[in-house]
């Protein structure tokens, strides 16, 4: 009995330790490179406004090679995973489908050079890129290659899926619009509001953060357009702060929580959020947002949170006529020559602006590091661990050796994993690809399987990427009804049939890879 336990600690004493040297390695190898790459094209993200991606995938949503290819490539860049897949809505009907084939598929096969796409799942490349590191080679090469070979599988997806998207609309009967639609079908409009006629009534506010909150000065004003105050605050409680606003603006009040106001409507919105997602939905929509908390900016929608659209720890005391600070400015003015000052002002401004981009870059990789790679990282260490420890590293190694020590068992396993009826059983959190990345990349590692392989492997264990959430990636894009019924059926089926060929072109773009 006494050995049986001190062989159960023994076990847990060489897991932990044998985890834990994984994860030191990583920390030191990998975080700091994936650290600069994420500063990088956080900073690049902030610069390239939403609007400029929006705008080219509506232009270009009738040019094959940009539809299938550019765009889908741009938007999980500069949105990840899995806003990228929004795009499908600038796309007509029968090419959404199509779309959400090859987009999601670029959020996989980018991660390797653009760690921030899908960093969720960023474990499925560290798993295959782990055994390469092991042998003493780069996985920078990989990582390129790993993008390039998915340029071109990815886009092909996306035809093949033209092609499976037509056979099941003349199998279901169903008609898909060949038209892009960017716009809702109009809503009724009711009777014009003769109070809201008068731009006379209403009036400038200017709202300051309080002691302990972050952002503003925020400076709103209602018009005919937007006249609505938006509360979504305890339960649908009225704050006293709507009570000011309404005074010293003209403006209309509404409960959020009871009542529905179209977002076109409201100039500004008042909530009591500590958490951090419900700060930024109104700020992601242009809405300048009140927390009546003292929330900063963080979570997942932090760049939107500027200071110009949000302002926290808010009080009756932080709100002030526009007009009276206005005059209180001039009053403080000081007799300097103006174009000095001005110069002087756009150069620093200019710095300070430059300054406050990395420093958001930064702060929003440490964010995915801390909260996202890090995790992920720990887990795929104590899994890598445990299967090495366990001996069951062997044990499924030798059931998948058949299968992953070549070409032809890759492309078998890509087969299998990408079934139709088996694809979104398996697709779920990435698990089986997880799990099959980490025993290739210690087979990799331990010289079983040759590292030119690592390429094609990364092909093989995520042929069924995003089977179950096509409905999801569907309704993102704004699909219909019909195209949703189609698409779920289209996407599968293309996903099966490409599996091949997409594994055949990593492997031709593998020759030469760590020769």
């Amino acid at each position: 009995m006494t050995n049986l336990i001190d062989t159960i600690l023994l076990f847990f004493a060489d897991w932990f330790s044998y985890g834990g040297s994984f994860l030191v390695s990583w920390c030191t190898d990998l975080i700091p490179t994936i650290f600069m790459v994420l500063i990088l094209t956080n900073a690049l993200i902030r610069l390239i406004p939403e609007s400029f991606i929006e705008k080219a995938a509506a232009l270009a949503s009738r040019h094959l090679l940009l539809k299938y290819m550019v765009i889908p490539f741009l938007g999980a860049i500069i949105l990840g995973n899995p806003s990228a897949l929004t795009l499908g809505r600038f796309m007509p009907e029968k090419d959404k489908p199509s779309y959400f084939a090859c987009a999601s598929f670029f959020c996989h096969t980018s991660s390797g050079v653009f760690p921030h796409i899908n960093s969720s799942e960023l474990f499925i490349w560290l798993g295959i890129a782990r055994g390469v590191e092991t042998l003493g080679y780069s996985i920078y090469p990989l990582a390129v290659r790993y993008l390039a070979a998915g340029l071109i599988a990815n886009f092909i997806c996306g035809v093949i899926t033209d092609r499976t998207t037509a056979y099941y609309c003349r199998k279901m009967h169903v008609t898909l619009s060949d038209r892009t639609d960017l716009h809702s079908p109009a809503a009724p409009k009711a009777a014009p509001d003769p109070e809201a006629l008068s731009p006379s009534v209403w009036h400038e506010i200017c709202i300051r953060a309080g002691r302990s909150g972050c952002g503003g000065p925020v400076t709103v004003k209602p018009d005919a357009q937007r006249r609505k105050l938006v509360y979504v605050t305890g339960g649908g409680i009225r704050p006293d702060i709507v009570d000011r606003i309404e005074q010293l603006t003209g403006c209309t009040s509404v409960n959020g929580f009871s009542s529905t106001v179209p977002d076109e409507e409201v100039f500004l919105a008042v909530v009591d959020c500590g958490g951090t997602l419900r700060c930024g939905i109104y700020p992601k929509k242009g809405i300048p947002t009140i927390n009546l908390m003292p929330t900063g900016k963080s979570g997942p929608l932090a760049r939107y949170m500027t200071d110009d659209l949000y302002v926290s720890d808010v009080s009756a005391d932080c709100i002030v006529s526009a007009g009276n600070l206005e005059a209180g400015t001039k009053k403080a003015a000081v007799c300097l020559p103006e174009r000095l000052i001005r110069l002087q002002a756009d150069v620093l401004s200019c710095f300070g602006k430059g300054c406050c981009l990395f420093y958001k870059a930064s702060q929003d990789s440490v964010h995915t590091i801390l909260h996202t790679l890090l995790p992920l990282m720990g887990f795929v260490s104590l899994l890598t661990a445990f299967v090495e420890c366990s001996g069951m590293n062997r044990q499924i190694a030798g059931l998948l050796t058949p299968l992953s020590s070549n070409l032809t068992g890759f492309l078998l396993l890509g087969l299998i994993i990408s079934f139709p009826l088996l694809a979104p059983i398996l697709a779920p959190g990435a698990i089986i690809a997880q799990v099959t990345g980490t025993v290739i990349g210690a087979q990799i590692g331990n010289g079983m399987i040759a590292a030119s392989l690592a390429l094609p492997a990364l092909f093989a264990v995520n042929t069924q990427a995003a089977c179950d959430f096509v409905p999801v990636g569907l309704g993102l894009a704004d699909a219909g009804e019909n195209t949703i019924k189609v698409g779920i059926s289209s996407v599968l089926t293309s996903r099966f049939l490409t599996s091949v060929l997409r594994i055949l072109i990593a492997w031709l773009f593998s020759f030469q890879l760590y020769t």
